[in-house]
């Protein structure tokens, strides 16, 4: 690992407050520097989001991104079953369950007091909202998604500097809130070339690394190029999932043309998952994983040079 991912590691692990997050930045800044590679912060208000932005959006051929934002820490985990439809629903029915307290002792508020029970109604789950989106930071997110941002680092420095040109790459601000990172990055560079984005979200526990793209990217000369820099995984499980049900919900969403890069344990009671997001339990940091994808996203410009000059 390079000294500036073992920076982040050990100092700038918590990225959630907007002191930190500036903390965050200008470490970035100075320590890309020092590298010849220069930064922009694309800056929106209401609320403040600050997207890190490493080259041209208009000129890349592909972006490489992650969102940096630190999510907060929850009593339960989030359970990410990417091609198992069946246990998102149960997941959804669970989180259900976890609320209706708070209807059924509305009920019974109401019935002496509506006004009381409506109230206590919208008050606790609003509470259990903010709790979810905007509580105190979980202390260990090495999975989610400190391992995004550590790739996009590693992946930015083993480039050429003659190739650097080739990618843009993007580090998105308040996933956690809602996409807002993203979205915001996608209508201001709305009128870019449909070029491929590649979006690292939870790459550092797991064995299989899946690749989940648009309908759009399949059809894209592109991903031929992608698939290619991924056929040596490096002793990992490379999946590229083109067909059937696949569900990630990340930053990679806002985008037509984009894939999900995130890796997987398996069971055969549920397929593969994430486990562990969002809880003290999300220590797992496999550098082999990070190098193995850094590789394969630094030969993308090569690959697809090759694959244009056939």
């Amino acid at each position: 690992m390079h000294e500036i991912t073992e920076q982040l590691l050990t100092n700038h692990i918590i990225r959630k407050s907007g002191a930190q997050k500036s903390a965050f930045i200008d470490f970035l800044e100075k320590a890309l520097a020092s590298e010849g590679i220069s930064i922009s912060v694309e800056e929106s208000k209401l609320p403040q989001c600050r997207n890190i932005v490493i080259g041209d959006p208009k000129h890349a051929q592909f972006f490489v991104t992650a969102h940096y934002d630190t999510p907060a820490a929850l009593p339960f985990p989030n359970f990410i079953t990417p091609r198992n439809p069946i246990s998102l629903v149960l997941q959804t029915i669970a989180i259900m369950a976890v609320l209706a307290p708070f209807l059924i002792v509305s009920i019974l508020i109401a019935k002496i007091s509506f006004a009381v029970g409506y109230a206590f109604f919208y008050a606790s789950w609003f509470g259990v909202l903010i709790m979810m989106l905007a509580g105190p930071a979980n202390k260990s997110n090495f999975n989610d998604n400190t391992s995004g941002v550590a790739c996009v680092i590693e992946s930015l420095l083993l480039l050429p500097e003659s190739e650097r040109a080739k990618y843009c790459f993007v580090l998105f601000d308040l996933e956690e809130l809602g996409l807002i990172g993203s979205m915001r990055f996608a209508k201001q560079h709305s009128k870019r070339p449909g070029k491929i984005l590649l979006n690292m979200d939870c790459i550092s526990d797991g064995d299989t690394i899946m690749l989940m793209p648009s309908k759009a990217v399949i059809k894209s000369s592109l991903w031929l190029s992608v698939k290619q820099c991924f056929q040596n995984s490096y002793g990992k499980t490379f999946m590229p999932v083109e067909k059937g049900f696949r569900y990630y919900p990340s930053d990679n969403a806002m985008f037509k043309n984009s894939a999900a890069i995130a890796a997987f344990n398996y069971h055969k009671a549920v397929g593969y998952y994430i486990s562990k997001l969002h809880t003290k339990r999300d220590k797992v940091f496999d550098e082999f994983n990070i190098e193995c994808i850094s590789k394969a996203l630094a030969k993308l410009s090569s690959i697809s040079s090759e694959i244009a000059a056939i």
